[in-house]
């Protein structure tokens, strides 16, 4: 849409996707498991369900200020994959409600600042400018669906948290993409710098 593609046309490719996907989604019963776990988690608590229950239960466990930091029990073992795909429930735990609203608002920054400057590029640049929003909308759509897996707003998808996930390539990955939002920032910068100078050069000579 930001690069001027018809919305019409992407509804149409999403309407002739979705069949596809809805047959793939139930053509194997691990899949249908995993999504009835999902909706109805007191028909497996013990099972596909427990992953989820026990996120919620750090979460709760955490209240308003957490534990403290390190002083958290779900990553000793009660919480499978604590350490990449749940790691947001373990922040909960230790910091609690106030200190993971923080949290969130680090991302929400981020995705800010790379859609400004994005959006400042896009006449002098469209290369850039789609490829800064581009990597912007990456990091920011893995952290969404990472945070609703761990809240239950969604079933477990495998995703990690994009910065804070333990994985080389999926840091490796992220950093690059600031690298580059950052590159297009700077760029916004200077334009301004340059333009600013040769207003005041203009106006003094």
């Amino acid at each position: 849409l930001v690069s001027g593609y018809s919305l019409s046309h992407l509804l149409v490719m999403i309407a002739f996707m979705l069949p596809p996907a809805l047959v793939a989604m139930f053509s194997q019963p691990y899949r249908v498991k995993r999504v009835f776990s999902f909706l109805f988690p007191a028909l497996d608590p013990t099972g596909m369900s427990y992953q989820v229950s026990t996120s919620l239960q750090a979460i709760r466990t955490g209240g308003l200020f957490g534990l403290g930091l390190g002083k958290g029990t779900f990553k000793l073992g009660l919480l499978p994959e604590v350490q990449s795909d749940f790691i947001f429930a373990s922040v909960c735990e230790e910091i609690g409600f106030v200190g993971s609203s923080f949290f969130i608002l680090l991302f929400v920054l981020f995705g800010v600042l790379g859609y400004l400057g994005a959006q400042r590029i896009l006449e002098k640049n469209r290369f850039l400018s789609l490829g800064a929003f581009g990597l912007t909308s990456m990091v920011l759509f893995q952290a969404v669906l990472n945070l609703m897996v761990v809240t239950a707003l969604l079933p477990p998808t495998g995703i990690p948290l994009p910065f804070f996930s333990q994985g080389g390539t999926n840091l490796f990955v992220a950093l690059v993409g600031c690298s580059f939002i950052y590159r297009v920032l700077r760029i916004n910068a200077g334009t301004v710098v340059i333009k600013h100078q040769e207003d005041s050069s203009w106006r003094y000579s």
